[in-house]
């Protein structure tokens, strides 16, 4: 009997560890976003590059990083796009 209950409580201790396992530890920050954004950049990954400067900007509303955002516009040929920000920094 005791083995039992001892194995029903193994396995749901078991269950949950692994429940919080697969959690991500934590969210990346502003900063790592932003360092991630120019090692994209220096790597000539300019698509990358922008993505991620505009979900910074999305969640910061940084007027300073409209001009890199402008930057990989205009690397990737969007010049429209690229002109907007260009005004609106």
């Amino acid at each position: 009997m005791n083995f039992r209950i001892f194995g029903i409580l193994g396995f749901i201790a078991m269950i949950s560890l692994h429940s919080l396992l697969a959690q991500p530890l934590r969210e990346p920050t502003y900063e790592m976003k932003i360092a991630k954004a120019e090692e994209l950049v220096m790597n000539a990954d300019y698509y990358n590059a922008l993505n991620m400067y505009q979900e910074c900007f999305r969640e910061s509303r940084d007027r300073e990083l409209m001009l890199p955002i402008a930057g990989m516009y205009y690397k990737l040929r969007d010049y429209e796009h690229a002109e907007r920000y260009y005004e609106r920094y």
